[in-house]
Parts: C-alpha cells; structure tokens; sequence
C-alpha cells in the first residue's frame, strides 16, 4: 500500500531553527582540532539542505522498501494456500430451501416431460412386443409352413429381444428420472444436506 510523500517540514520553520543550527555547528568545530574559524550556517545552508533532502527521500525509499516487502514476502505461501484450498460460503437454512425450491420448480417440468415422453416411448415398444409376440405365434402353429418362414422367425426373434432391451432400458430412465425429481422434492437442511441423508 503506498504512502503519500510527507514534506521535510511540517509547519513553517522556527525561527530560532538557524540560531540552533549555528550553536550545533560552533560546538561542533570547537570540540575538532581544527583551528579554521567554522562556517557560518549562510554558507552551509544549500549543502546542509541537500543533504537533508536526500537523506530524508533515502530514508522513505528504505521506508518504503520495508512495507513493500512486508506486504508481499507471504504471497507464494498465500497463492499456494488459496490454489489449494476451496473457500465456502456460509448460507442460512432459508437462503438453502429457496434455492432448493426455485432448482425444483426449474427442473421439475422438463423432468415431468421427460418421463411422459419415456413412459409412451415405453408403451409403443410394449403394443410393438406384443404384436410381434402375436405374430410369432402365429406363424409357429402352421407346422406346413413352417420351413418357409424359419428365416423370418429368427429374425423376429432378434428384433423381439432388442425391443425387449429397449424397454428395459426405458424402464431404467424413468426410474432415474422419478429418483431425480424425488430428490430434488426433497427438503434440505443447513448447508443444502438432505434431510434423513447422512452426512459426507
């Protein structure tokens, strides 16, 4: 997160600030061995100035630096983390049946007609069984013709079992399908768990 720069000064400059600064610098070449007189603080404003400036803008860098890297040094352990973990979010009990309820009433009419469509798909191939079923009959109590139309048995024999795997297979998906609706019809508890089911 960055930082607004702060100015060097605050508020306006004190006006003892250049008396002080004048005593730090008499004292200062007074304690040296130095026996030039010492600059007087006119002279080494825009040095003293630029020096300060530039200290103040390495110390923010360096500030700056040390937030950033606080901030940041975590983020591969974090991506890891997030990568692979999953992240809930926590739904009331009311929030879980309306959204149950609104899925139903979505899925409930395509369901419905898809059974119907299964259910007469299913007595098609039932009439179609039992008309074969009659004709094989049929034919099997003419014994004089029955080397004439021994080819056609066969065949009405295989095409009665694949009708006869058809329907089965019918039967299954409406089977599938009224499971489907039943579940969907039924009411959840916290957290979308099926009442009665049990738990994961």
């Amino acid at each position: 997160m960055s930082r607004a720069r702060q100015s060097m000064y605050p508020g306006p400059v004190a006006p003892t600030y250049w008396s002080i600064l004048d005593q730090c610098l008499q004292h200062l070449h007074a304690s040296s061995s130095n026996a030039s007189p010492p600059p007087t603080s006119a002279s080494l404003a825009p040095a003293h100035h630029s020096t300060l400036v530039r200290r103040f803008e390495a110390r923010e860098l360096n500030a700056a630096s040390t937030s950033l890297h606080h901030g940041t040094y975590d983020f591969p352990r974090l991506a890891q983390v997030v990568d692979s973990r999953r992240a809930f979010d926590t739904v009331t009990e009311s929030e879980v049946t309306a959204a149950q309820r609104e899925l139903a009433n979505e899925m409930q009419p395509q369901i419905s007609e898809l059974i119907q469509r299964a259910e007469s798909g299913l007595e098609t191939m039932k009439k179609r069984e039992r008309l074969l079923r009659t004709r094989v009959e049929k034919r099997a109590t003419l014994p004089s013709r029955a080397p004439l139309v021994a080819p056609n048995l066969d065949a009405l024999e295989t095409e009665l079992d694949a009708l006869r795997k058809k329907k089965q297979a019918l039967g299954k998906q409406v089977e599938g399908l009224e499971q489907q609706l039943t579940e969907a019809n039924k009411p959840r508890g916290a957290f979308g768990r099926r009442v009665g089911a049990p738990p994961r």
